[in-house]
């Protein structure tokens, strides 16, 4: 629950209810972060008996030197009680509302600082290993700038994340469409607890403008080699539509809808609207 009253010196709350079969019971849920305005439950993220718990300003923690950083508190449910288990706040600097946004899909959680690096924004990821949660890595928008807030919505599910960028440009004389940005763990990295750590894979992490009514651009992360790029465009039925040389496609007489952009080789796409 955010919110602000400077008369009201709350961390914030969060509100669990689990289905007995034929209502809902509210269970207890301690408030881990003790900050007054710590803007706790801001966000939430729920995985089978594991939930995760944001709040943008809360302290990164004592010895740290960082305050009102934000944080993400992760509870496990014993059977009987949700139990406070680790705080997540690696890497973060006062003021980048680490937290803002969270998710998780088994042993991945993604979550956005919104502020980081001039309100530009980026997203940290944790991998789980033997029960405890590891900052795995960060990353932003290579092209992102001032105010983007890349990573104020964010989505994990398997091996991909999904981090909005909401006030992307087309082009520097254009207004804020805002665009979103799909970042993929490697392929044949297990998601299980084995401590395995991903690399990046080449994939198409942003197409502008998008919707297009003609040339579409891409940006291309993950190549080993500053060599030629080939990019493969489906149709919304998974057809080869044609397969490009370099980082843009004319789309001349193929008609409106949907398409699909993937680097050759690679299982990452990224998808792409033609409007006529």
């Amino acid at each position: 629950s955010r919110t602000y009253n400077v008369n009201v010196q709350s961390p914030g709350n969060a509100w669990v209810f689990r289905h007995d079969g034929s209502t809902w019971v509210e269970e207890d849920l301690p408030v881990a972060a003790t900050r007054a305005n710590a803007f706790f439950g801001e966000s939430v993220a729920v995985d089978g008996d594991e939930i995760a718990v944001g709040a943008s300003s809360a302290d990164a923690g004592t010895g740290t030197g960082q305050l009102a950083t934000g944080a993400v508190f992760m509870y496990r449910f014993d059977g009987g009680s949700w139990t406070h288990t680790q705080k997540l706040a690696d890497g973060v600097f006062t003021g980048d509302a680490f937290g803002y946004s969270v998710s998780m899909d088994r042993n991945i959680l993604a979550t956005g600082a919104l502020n980081a690096g001039s309100r530009a924004g980026r997203v940290h990821v944790y991998v789980r290993s033997a029960g405890t949660w590891m900052p795995h890595d960060s990353f932003f928008s290579t092209d992102a700038m001032v105010n983007d807030f890349v990573g104020r919505d964010l989505s994990v599910s398997g091996s991909h994340i999904v981090a909005s960028d909401d006030l992307a440009q087309r082009s520097p004389q254009t207004p804020d469409v805002g665009r979103f940005h799909v970042y993929q763990l490697a392929a044949g990295v297990s998601v299980e607890e084995n401590g395995a750590t991903a690399s990046a894979e080449p994939m198409v992490t942003a197409l502008y403008p998008n919707p297009f009514t003609d040339v579409v651009t891409f940006t291309i992360t993950g190549v080993a080699n500053t060599g030629p790029v080939s990019v493969e465009v489906f149709d919304v039925l998974g057809r080869h539509v044609e397969t490009v040389e370099g980082t843009h496609w004319r789309a001349g007489s193929h008609p409106a809808g949907m398409y699909i952009f993937r680097v050759a080789g690679s299982p990452a796409s990224a998808v792409g609207f033609l409007v006529r």
